[in-house]
């Protein structure tokens, strides 16, 4: 015989306890979006979230109805007057602004490039000079 839960007034005023406490909290976490991550707001989520067996929640009637009610409410669209947190507006960009961040950041590059090339130029001068001071010792000693 399936055993008779609190009525839902009992369920909003705290005054459950055990399982039926479990399957409460488990509802608040499923009830919010933030806090549910990918659940799905199925009975098998609530079991994941209380550790209570599909029969102990099933047995719930007012349970089944409240994971009915938050299915619901997830399926209905926002009102024209809600704010719809998925959607959010982006902010409007100048094309003339990115362009000429893009720009800065180019000619910052072609700058650090030339600075490079400049030092191995250097470089290269001085192993040229190495090589022929070397080779140069090398030749008189023949």
């Amino acid at each position: 015989m399936a055993t008779e839960g609190p009525t839902q007034s009992d369920v909003e005023t705290s005054q459950c306890t055990g399982n039926d406490l479990l399957i409460r909290n488990a509802l608040k976490t499923l009830a919010d979006p933030v806090k549910r991550k990918k659940l799905k707001l199925t009975l098998t989520s609530l079991q994941k979230l209380t550790g209570l067996s599909l029969n102990t929640i099933r047995a719930r009637a007012w349970a089944l109805k409240a994971i009915d009610d938050l299915k619901g409410a997830a399926k209905k669209p926002p009102r024209e007057g809600e704010h719809n947190t998925k959607v959010r507006e982006e902010p409007i960009i100048d094309p003339e602004i990115v362009l000429s961040r893009k720009l800065e950041g180019l000619l910052k590059q072609n700058g650090l490039l030339y600075e490079e090339i400049l030092y191995l130029r250097r470089e290269v001068k001085r192993r040229d000079e190495l090589i022929e001071k070397l080779q140069g010792g090398r030749l008189s000693t023949i």
